[in-house]
């Protein structure tokens, strides 16, 4: 429908395994949508799965809504559907469903949502990162920044071969972004795995932002501003299985705690390794992540070699403790 209303559709994985997955849905309504005393109905159903890499039988289910939920700011239309033998994204397999649907008032339809869903199984157990049931260890290269007009071709460049990491920096307008919004779509598709790393005042750094950049299976992590990691609690509420990352220098000790952070991606200059008080394991998985200037897949293995050494000199860790994941970049 031309002009119609922007509804924000927001899809979160409850539980989930190989046989069953349940999936929670919020609309969210504009201010001043919806008449005083107008009733407000939504219509709607999740199809699929499809991918480009696999045909499978497909099925339609419907959602089933509860009456909205209304505050002074914004009302709120919330859905639930369960999928039995769901079909999950990953980078192997992009499995991905379609979610359409209308929104009613008083009977009449004011808007329509289209949307495209992954359905990701992404987490921590104790130092380690698991995907799909997986012990998953990210080996990752930085591509650029949101920004870069040649984004997409510095994805296509690594494509499955390891995580793309993108730098979203402070940016005039969020129009600014288009070409890494344009990317997510596209990752999403392909199976891309992504690392978006946020400043302090990007568009994104926000709970919404949070939100939005969590429909997008292909983004498994988001690393927090230094500034906001006191807001990731509250972020952490609408970021579903995506992960929250704080960044810090591996020359300096770790810290105590992080409310609300998933992990730690420890930075290192070129080179360099990790200060001594990281031999101590933290309570978090930590990815290390070294400086390089021209980075290739194959500087992370180098990078996971010289922390193999550094594990064996001077007072080890524990022998059942390794870094999470290898960055580059």
């Amino acid at each position: 429908m031309a002009g119609q209303p922007q509804l924000a559709v927001r899809t979160q994985l409850g539980r989930a395994d190989d046989l069953r997955a349940e999936l929670s849905i919020a609309i969210t309504l504009p201010p001043g949508m919806v008449p005083p005393g107008a009733a407000v109905a939504a219509d709607a159903a999740l199809s699929g799965p499809e991918s480009v890499r696999s045909t499978t039988l497909p099925v339609r289910l419907p959602v089933r809504f509860a009456g909205p939920r209304d505050s002074p700011a914004e009302t709120v239309i919330a859905g639930r559907v369960v999928l039995t033998e769901p079909a999950y994204w990953t980078a192997e397999l992009p499995m991905r469903y379609r979610l359409t649907g209308r929104l009613l008032v008083d009977g009449q339809l004011v808007a329509e949502f289209d949307e495209s869903i992954g359905l990701r199984r992404l987490g921590v157990r104790g130092h380690s990162l698991w995907f799909d049931g997986r012990r998953w260890v990210p080996r990752g290269l930085a591509c650029g920044r949101a920004t870069d007009p040649d984004l997409a071709d510095r994805l296509a460049a690594v494509g499955g071969a390891a995580v793309a990491v993108i730098d979203l920096p402070t940016a005039a307008t969020a129009e600014a972004y288009q070409p890494c919004w344009d990317c997510l779509a596209q990752a999403d598709r392909l199976g891309w795995p992504l690392i978006l790393r946020l400043a302090t005042g990007s568009p994104v750094a926000t709970a919404a932002g949070m939100a939005e950049l969590a429909q997008h299976p292909a983004v498994t992590a988001a690393i927090v501003p230094a500034e906001s990691v006191a807001a990731a609690p509250a972020w952490k509420r609408v970021a579903g299985t995506m992960l929250l990352a704080a960044e810090l220098p591996g020359d300096r000790p770790p810290p105590a705690a992080l409310p609300g952070v998933d992990l730690l991606m420890v930075r290192l200059a070129a080179v360099a390794l990790p200060a001594a008080a990281w031999r101590v394991p933290v309570p978090l998985p930590a990815v290390i992540w070294q400086s390089a200037a021209e980075p290739t897949r194959a500087d992370c293995d180098r990078l996971q070699a010289a922390l193999a050494g550094w594990r064996l000199a001077g007072e080890r860790p524990p022998a059942d403790w390794d870094w999470a994941g290898f960055l580059i970049g």
